[in-house]
This record gives C-alpha cells, structure tokens and sequence, in this order.
C-alpha cells in the first residue's frame, strides 16, 4: 500500500495522508480548518465548483479564489496549497512522487461522468508521468451502502449499481477505482479514506443527510 489515511484529534479532528510521497494530503472534519497552521498552510487556491471536468494549473503567480469555474487542481510548485469542497463528493487526489506534480479533483457523479478522472490523467501524462509511478488517494464521501439515486443517474454507470427492492444504490467509489485502473494506475497505489460522509455524521458533514443547509468539508492538497 502507498499510504493510509490517519485522523488526527488535535487541535481538531482531521485527516492527514500519511505517506513516504512529497505530498501534503488533508481533510477536514465538521470541525474547521483551525488545524491547518500545524502543517503551515496559511492560504490556498479554490474554485467555483461546478461539478465538470476543467482542472486549472496553479502557480505562485496564479492562485483564484473562489472567481474561477472548474472542478480541480494541476501543481507543480512547492508552497502552493489547492482546495477542494465536498459534502459527499469525493476529493481525489492523483500524484506522481517522481516527476513531483499532482492533481486534485472534486468527483461527484455529474464530474465523474463528465469524465473528469480521464482529464486528471491527461493532464499527468502529458506532463510525462508513468501511470505505473502515480498514487491516487480520495478522502471521505458517501458509500455505496447508501447512496440512492433514480434510475437516471443509476442507468449511467453499469455495473456500479444495486438494486434492494425498489432502489437503486450507486458505488462511486467502486467507479472511481475502476477508472483509475482503466487508466494504468496501480491497484496496490490506490488508497481511499475509510469513511462514509453520510454514516459518520460525528465527523463529517453529509449533504444527503443535512440537506442544502449543510455545512461542507474541505480537501488540501499541497508539494512538500
């Protein structure tokens, strides 16, 4: 395995990726970002999320926030910090340890569809990186056991749905691994957060439980 996710309780509860990589990974819980002066993180990039498929390279001369449509991150610089909203979506994180960049991506359904994971790898490939080298880890979002959807969305991701009587339960995670694998990144790189945003409402807020007044969690992603 490349890495595990651990929660950490101090100053609040969070989630750090702990890895052997030159990458700082982090989720925060319902309780704040205040834990983000621990890693020297003291400002970061962020989006408009529109739940597409546009990943925006960041630099220390370009970092919007909040003026800027898109659903992702391409950096290559250290000291720069991007950030990834959610509330059952999925924050994907896909990095390459050797050529030292990395994407982060906000995977909800609509995103996945839109094909934003082709785009990740992409855009890593075409900055040169092996998909053999690359470790992808997502943070916490909703489970498969109960994600509902309608037999719209559930119609457009074969093989990834459940049937219990009259409902239809969708496996994102299951998708998002599988695309991962389609496109060369190993099985035993790929990491996710053994959480579910919606189950583990102590920790996490869930906009499937809370409804449209729901707080949300942030992913942090930066070089070190």
């Amino acid at each position: 395995m490349t890495g595990k996710w651990v929660l950490e309780a101090k100053p609040v509860p969070h989630l750090r990726f702990e890895s052997k990589h030159p990458f700082l990974l982090l989720f925060s819980a319902r309780h704040g970002l205040s834990f983000l002066e621990r890693y020297s993180v003291r400002s970061y990039c962020y989006l408009k999320q529109v739940h597409g498929d546009k990943i925006i390279e960041i630099s220390r001369g370009f970092c919007p926030r909040g003026d800027m449509e898109g659903d992702g991150f391409l950096v290559r610089e250290h000291g720069i910090f991007a950030g990834i909203r959610v509330a059952d979506c999925y924050p994907v994180f896909i990095g390459d340890p050797i050529r030292k960049n990395a994407v982060l991506i906000h995977a909800g359904w609509r995103g996945l569809k839109a094909g934003i994971i082709a785009s990740a790898m992409d855009l890593l490939t075409e900055e040169g990186s092996d998909p053999q080298d690359l470790v992808a880890a997502a943070g916490p979002g909703i489970s498969g056991e109960v994600y509902e959807v309608g037999e719209d969305v559930g119609s457009l991701f074969p093989g990834f749905v459940r049937r219990e009587g009259a409902k239809l339960f969708l496996d994102l995670r299951g998708f998002i691994r599988a695309e991962l694998l389609r496109r060369g990144v190993a099985g035993d790189n790929i990491v996710f957060a053994p959480y579910c945003t919606y189950r583990d409402d102590k920790l996490f807020h869930s906009r499937r439980r809370e409804g449209e007044r729901t707080g949300y969690m942030w992913a942090i992603m930066g070089l070190i």
